[in-house]
């Protein structure tokens, strides 16, 4: 499923990102994020890329759940590309923050 899920991001990633991403990305994260942990850090930080590129270019201010889970899935995957690896804390910031905003869209 995590690896459907990366095929699917890259797609995304390849097109133009709307200004706000559709409800589908932000579930498409959740799925990603719950399966990512298993997968070696380089594939997890390109499965979550094109959810952090489509936050990067939607308005921020206007919604603080998008921009709080905006927020924790960059660092989750800033954490991964400095690192290597992240917390179960910072991974379980990232699921809560976009379940938050999945509830919202």
């Amino acid at each position: 499923m995590a690896h459907k899920a990366i095929e699917e991001g890259l797609r995304t990633d390849a097109n133009p990102v709307p200004k706000t991403p559709p409800p589908h990305l932000v579930c498409d994260m959740l799925h990603i994020l719950h399966g990512a942990r298993s997968l070696p850090s380089a594939e997890a930080v390109e499965a979550i890329r094109p959810f952090v590129n489509a936050m990067r270019t939607r308005a921020s201010g206007n919604d603080r759940l998008a921009d709080a889970s905006a927020a924790a899935v960059g660092a989750l995957m800033q954490r991964l590309e400095d690192e290597g690896v992240a917390t179960n804390d910072i991974w379980q910031e990232a699921i809560e923050a976009s379940l938050s905003f999945a509830n919202e869209v």
